[in-house]
């Protein structure tokens, strides 16, 4: 549970063609990113949304000075969610 971010920080990226849409995710003071298949935003985009998906480990390299070093992050892949603050959500 958490909210669509509306400043979003440096991630690691993978979507997937059956999760093509990428959202920044703020769960608390730790940001995500979230994947699916459709739009997840809710209308306000300030309301709390429930995600319920898969955790997903996505590695990359780092860049310049970093490049070698490994780099692990978290994602969703979002299966369904729904606005909590509203009626509206989509499953």
């Amino acid at each position: 549970t958490g909210t669509i971010s509306n400043e979003p920080w440096k991630h690691l990226m993978e979507p997937s063609d059956s999760f093509p849409i990428s959202t920044f995710f703020d769960v608390r003071d730790i940001q995500t990113l979230v994947y699916s298949a459709e739009n997840l935003a809710c209308p306000n985009c300030k309301c709390k949304v429930e995600i319920k998906g898969t955790v997903i480990k996505v590695q990359g390299m780092g860049k310049g000075s970093k490049a070698d070093e490994t780099y692990v992050e978290y994602h969703i892949t979002a299966d369904s969610w729904s606005c909590l603050d509203k009626e509206e959500g989509k499953k």
